[in-house]
C-alpha cells in the first residue's frame, strides 16, 4: 500500500492501547435510514490528521471521538492521511483503523492517484473530514445521508461557510471523480480549503448550530468545543421529547451533566441513581397522607428531570450502546410501575376502601394490556416504520405526566390521577390497536430479511 512504510506505520509498535483507551470498545448502534434514502451502506471516509487532533474533548482525543463516531454509524471504511510531524498520533485510533489504511500526507502530494485507487472504487462516495472537528451524530449521520450530485459541504448553520473544508462528501458519479478528490484532498492538505472552482459550485447542508467546530491546541477552544457539543444535544432527542422535557426537563439534566460528565462515572451510574430517586418518590407515595404523597410527587418529578442525563454523558463520553439503550427504558419502566402501584395502596392505606386494592388490579390488567399492545403493534419487528402511530406513540407514552401527578398531589386530587391511568391504560393500548390495523397492509407485513 503507497505510503505506509514510507511514514513509518508498517512496523510500528503500538503499546499502551490496553491502558488509558481500552474502555472505549467499539459498539455498534444502529441508525434508522432516512425514508428517502437510496444508499444501503454508507460512503468511505477519508480523515486528514493534522495538529490539534490529539487534543481530549470530555476525555476523549477529537480524533479518536471521529472516528469512534464515524464506526458507530456503520461507516463503510475509514483511512487516515497524517501530515507531517502528526505520525505518532495513529496511535490513539490504531485497534479503530487497520494498519494499511494509514499514509502520509507527503507521500499522497506525491503519490495522490495510487493512493486513492488503492482505498477507493470507482464511482464510490467519500467523505473527506478534518481530523480536528468536534461533531455531533445527528450532524454527521445528515452527511452521511445526504443525496446528492454535486459536492457537499457539512456547515455550521450560524456561522455558515465559515467552517468550510471541515466536512466535505465527494459522490462518485460527478465528472472525473477520481482526479476532482485527489485536486480537493491536496488543496485540504496545504491550506485547509476547497480549491477555488469546487468552492463556487457546491451544495451546503446546515449542521447542529456551533458545529462542526476546529478545535485547536488552545485550552479556550476546547472549552467551547465542549459547549456546542453539550448544546447540541437537545436536538438530538428532540423529536421523542414531550413539550415538558424539550422546554424545561433537557435544560435541568444538561446542568447536571456538565458537572458530572468529567466525574469518570459510567452513564449506567446515573441511570441506577435516577431510578433509586424514583423508587424512593414511589414509597412516599406509597404511604398515607397528604404531605408524603405530595414529597413523593416532588422526587418523582426530579426523577424525570434528571433522567436524560445518563444518556446526554453517554453520548458525551461516546459510551452509549444497545445494552445502555434497554437499561434505560426497563429502570424507567420499573419507576413508573411502582408510582402506579402506589398510589391504589396509598388511599387504602388511609381509607381502608378495598375499591382502591380491586382498582389496583384493574390497573395492572390494563398496563399489561397497554405492553402488549405497543409491543405488537410497534416493537414486535423490529425495523418496522410507521411513522403516525410511532408518534401517537410518543406522545401519549411521555413521562409529562409526572407534573400532573405533582400538580394533583398539591390539591390533593391525586385520586383523579389513580381513576384517570386505571382506564386510560386500556385506552392507550385501544388506540394503538386503532392505528395499527389502519396501517397499510405493506406496513404490517413487513418481516426484516
Amino acid at each position: 500500500m503507497p505510503g505506509l512504510s514510507q511514514c513509518g506505520l508498517k512496523k510500528l509498535n503500538l503499546p499502551g492501547m490496553e491502558g488509558k483507551y481500552a474502555g472505549y470498545r467499539e459498539e455498534h448502534v444502529h441508525v434508522k435510514i432516512p425514508s428517502k434514502g437510496k444508499y444501503l451502506m454508507t460512503p468511505k471516509i477519508l480523515i486528514i490528521v493534522g495538529k490539534g487532533t490529539a487534543v481530549e474533548v470530555y476525555g476523549i482525543p477529537v480524533i479518536r471521538r471521529l472516528v469512534f463516531l464515524a464506526k458507530k454509524l456503520e461507516a463503510k471504511e475509514i483511512f487516515c492521511l497524517f501530515l507531517p510531524d502528526c505520525i505518532d498520533y495513529c496511535k490513539i485510533v490504531s485497534d479503530l483503523v487497520p494498519p494499511d489504511h494509514f499514509a502520509s500526507a507527503i507521500d499522497f502530494l506525491d503519490n495522490g492517484r495510487k493512493i486513492l485507487d488503492s482505498w477507493f472504487e470507482e464511482n464510490e462516495d467519500v467523505i473527506v473530514l478534518q481530523a480536528n472537528i468536534a461533531i455531533d451524530r445527528l450532524s454527521f449521520s445528515k452527511l452521511l445521508w445526504h443525496i446528492s450530485n454535486n459536492i457537499t459541504l457539512l456547515v455550521d448553520s450560524l456561522e455558515k461557510r465559515k467552517n468550510q473544508a471541515l466536512a466535505v462528501k465527494v459522490p462518485g458519479n460527478i465528472p472525473d471523480r477520481a482526479s476532482v478528490l485527489e485536486a480537493m484532498i491536496k488543496k485540504m492538505i496545504s491550506t485547509g480549503s476547497l480549491p477555488a472552482d469546487i468552492a463556487d459550485r457546491v451544495d451546503i447542508i446546515a449542521a447542529s448550530p456551533g458545529l462542526p467546530y476546529p478545535v485547536s491546541e488552545d485550552p479556550t477552544s476546547v472549552v467551547e468545543a465542549e459547549k456546542r457539543l453539550m448544546d447540541s444535544l437537545g436536538l438530538q432527542t428532540a423529536e421523542t421529547d414531550g413539550f415538558m422535557a424539550r422546554n424545561f426537563d433537557r435544560h435541568i439534566s444538561r446542568f447536571f451533566s456538565k458537572r458530572l460528565v468529567k466525574t469518570g462515572l459510567h452513564p449506567n451510574w446515573f441511570t441506577i441513581m435516577g431510578m433509586s430517586i424514583g423508587l424512593l418518590g414511589a414509597w412516599f407515595i406509597s404511604q398515607p397522607g397528604y404531605s408524603q404523597r405530595l414529597l413523593g410527587s416532588l422526587l418523582f418529578v426530579f426523577c424525570i428531570m434528571v433522567d436524560g442525563v445518563d444518556g446526554e454523558i453517554a453520548r458525551l463520553t461516546l459510551k452509549d450502546s444497545t445494552f445502555g439503550h434497554y437499561f434505560d427504558i426497563v429502570t424507567d419502566n420499573i419507576v413508573h410501575a411502582a408510582i402506579f402501584v402506589a398510589l391504589p395502596v396509598s388511599f387504602y392505606r388511609e381509607t381502608g376502601n378495598n375499591i382502591y386494592l380491586k382498582s389496583l388490579w384493574i390497573l395492572l390488567i390494563g398496563g399489561a394490556f397497554a405492553a402488549f399492545s405497543a409491543y405488537y403493534c410497534i416493537f414486535r419487528v423490529e425495523h418496522r416504520y410507521n411513522k403516525k402511530i410511532l408518534t401517537v406513540f410518543d406522545k401519549l407514552a411521555s413521562r409529562d405526566f409526572a407534573y400532573l401527578i405533582a400538580l394533583l398531589a398539591l390539591i390533593n386530587k391525586l385520586q383523579w390521577f389513580l381513576w384517570g391511568a386505571t382506564f386510560g391504560s386500556y385506552l392507550f393500548g385501544i388506540i394503538l390497536w386503532i392505528l395499527y390495523l389502519r396501517s397499510s397492509s405493506l406496513t404490517r407485513g413487513y418481516n426484516k430479511v
